[in-house]
């Protein structure tokens, strides 16, 4: 394909075919742009382990931000009845308490980049 630039507006010589246009929304590690914003993908694997789901109990994890708003994130939490511990320091987030059914909610939010299932680790 030849491009020819003129300013800074790429005029193209022919036109794209739909796998060109594919190809082009793939991103380097081969995941397009909508698997890379799917909510799915930001839950961590231990979270998405099958069986999990069917749990009643609450999950202690962190919650990562995407922004510096974090206004709706602690809204989902309060009102799931779930309990938020402290803020994160190394990385924007919380670690926060919250029923398994209230994860794919939080992963929903456009607030949130990631969510992992915290880890108590013990000192000796």
């Amino acid at each position: 394909m030849i491009i020819i630039l003129f300013g800074t507006v790429p005029f193209f010589q022919k036109q794209l075919t739909s796998e060109e246009y594919n190809d082009i929304k793939t991103g380097i590690e081969g995941d397009t742009l909508s698997q890379k914003n799917s909510w799915e993908q930001k839950i961590a694997p231990a979270l998405r382990r099958p069986g999990l789901e069917k749990t009643d109990g609450y999950y202690r994890v962190i919650v990562e931000f995407s922004s510096k708003r974090t206004d709706e994130v602690y809204l989902i939490i309060k009102t799931h009845q779930g309990r938020i511990y402290r803020q994160t320091g190394i990385i924007p987030g919380v670690t926060a308490e919250v029923p398994f059914a209230v994860i794919p909610v939080l992963a929903r939010s456009k607030q949130v980049k990631r969510i992992w299932l915290d880890s108590s680790i013990k000192i000796c």
